[in-house]
C-alpha cells in the first residue's frame, strides 16, 4: 500500500515511524520543511527517523493519505494534498476536533474520506518527540465494515499501531472531542500534567460541567451522546503518562497558536446555532485565549 502522510508533528511522526517499515511510506512536505527535516531529522523516543520526504511537485497518487495537521493548518494544506489524490485514494484524518472530515469531503469528495482519530500522549519540543504507543480508531461514515476500512485497520495493526473500528465512529469522535474540550482546555489554563489532573476532584467537577454542554450540543447535531458518556469521559479516563501534557498546554507554553477555536469556541458556536446556552465552554474558551495571550506577552518581554 502506498501511504502518504501530511503533518509530521507529534502524532504524525510517531505514526510514520511505525508505518514506514510495513508499506511504501513518505511524508508530504513543502520545500522549507524538506530542507529543515533533511538538515535536522526528527527524533521519536530518542530514535532518528529518516523517512522519504515528497513535495507536491513530485507527487505520486497514493492509496492512503493520512492527515495529521493542526485544524488551522488544514485549509491552506488542501492544495498540497490534491496532487496525491487519485481515483482510488482513501483519505483518513487523524486530527483533533470534529470539522476535518467535512472539509476534506468538500475538497475531495465524500467517497474518499473515512473517519478517525488517535489516542496518544506525546511531547514535542524542537525536533524531539516523546510519545506513548499510538492507538487509532477509524470507520466509515455509515459505520459499515467496508473492505477499505478493514484493509487500513489491518495495516495499522501489522505496523504495531492498535487500530479498532467502533460501532459508531461519529459518536466515538465526539467522545474524543469531549476530552479535547475539557481536558485539553482546562489543563492549559491550570498548567497541569495528566498526572496532576488524574485524582483532582475539583478539575473533574469543572470538566463534567463542560462535557455536559458538549452532550447537549452533540445531540442537537444528531450525535447520540448521553450524560453517562460525559461522566465516563471525566471520571473513568486512564492516564497513559502522568508527566504528559495536553497538546493545548504545550502550545500555550510555547506561545504557539492553539486549537481553541476548534474546541471550546466550536461548542460555543454550535450552541448559538441551536440556541443552546454554553456558559462553561464560553468561559473556559476565553480563559485559554487569555493564557495564550499571557504566554505570548511573556515571550515578547524576554526578547526586549
Amino acid at each position: 500500500m502506498k501511504v502518504r502522510l501530511i503533518g509530521a508533528g507529534a502524532v504524525g511522526a510517531a505514526v510514520g515511524k511505525q508505518l514506514e517499515k510495513h508499506c511504501d511510506f513518505a511524508f508530504i512536505v513543502d520545500e522549507e520543511r524538506k530542507e529543515r527535516y533533511s538538515r535536522k531529522p526528527l527524533l521519536v523516543n530518542g530514535e532518528e527517523i529518516n523517512i522519504p520526504l515528497i513535495t507536491p511537485d513530485k507527487a505520486d497518487k497514493a492509496d492512503l493519505i493520512l492527515v495529521a495537521l493542526k485544524n488551522f493548518q488544514l485549509d491552506s494544506a488542501l492544495s498540497m494534498i490534491e496532487p496525491f489524490v487519485g481515483e482510488k485514494t482513501t483519505i483518513l484524518s487523524l486530527m483533533n476536533g470534529i470539522d476535518s472530515e467535512a472539509l476534506l469531503s468538500d475538497a475531495f469528495g465524500c467517497d474518499k474520506v473515512i473517519y478517525g482519530f488517535t489516542l496518544v500522549s506525546s511531547l514535542h519540543v524542537d525536533n524531539k518527540i516523546t510519545t506513548s504507543d499510538v492507538k487509532v480508531r477509524l470507520g466509515e461514515k455509515d459505520n459499515s465494515k467496508s473492505e477499505r476500512i478493514l484493509s487500513v485497520a489491518k495495516l495499522f495493526n501489522e505496523s504495531g499501531i492498535e487500530a479498532t473500528i467502533p460501532d459508531d465512529i461519529r459518536k466515538a469522535l465526539w467522545i474524543k472531542f469531549m476530552r479535547n474540550v475539557s481536558q485539553n482546555s482546562i489543563s492549559a489554563i491550570l498548567g497541569a500534567t495528566y498526572g496532576e489532573l488524574l485524582n483532582n476532584e475539583s478539575y473533574k467537577k469543572a470538566a463534567f460541567m463542560v462535557t455536559k454542554e458538549v452532550v447537549r450540543v452533540g445531540n442537537a447535531e444528531g450525535v447520540n451522546l448521553t450524560e453517562e458518556d460525559a461522566y465516563s469521559n471525566v471520571y473513568s479516563w486512564g492516564c497513559m503518562d502522568e508527566d504528559g501534557k495536553s497538546s493545548t498546554l504545550q502550545d500555550v507554553e510555547a506561545a504557539r497558536r492553539t486549537e481553541n477555536d476548534y474546541f471550546c469556541h466550536e461548542v460555543s458556536s454550535l450552541g448559538k446555532k441551536h440556541n443552546i446556552p454554553t456558559p462553561y465552554c464560553d468561559i473556559v474558551g476565553a480563559m485559554v485565549d487569555a493564557a495564550s495571550y499571557i504566554s505570548e506577552y511573556r515571550k515578547n518581554r524576554k526578547r526586549q
